[in-house]
């Protein structure tokens, strides 16, 4: 059984995704962080998911867009407002 400050690889996993995206509170940024140095099958899968993420980013940056999608959600975010 872990202790309350230790992360487990199940939470470790569960949190990946929000911690590649920096959506974590700097106590389970460094909670994951100390599992991550310790858990080397936790510290692959950051790392493939890491490399994955970056893949997809990639991708999408080459995707020609139209010209006037900005406008389109900008439109749409207004008319969830009223």
């Amino acid at each position: 059984m872990s202790s309350p400050d230790k992360c487990s690889c199940k939470e470790a996993f569960a949190k990946l995704d929000d911690y590649l995206c920096r959506e974590l509170t700097p106590e389970e940024i460094a909670r994951l962080e100390q599992h991550l140095c310790e858990c080397i099958n936790c510290a692959n899968a950051y790392k493939f998911e890491g490399q994955m993420l970056e893949c997809v980013k990639k991708k999408i940056e080459q995707i020609a867009l139209p010209t006037d999608l900005r406008e389109r959600v900008r439109a749409a975010l207004d008319a969830c407002k009223e």
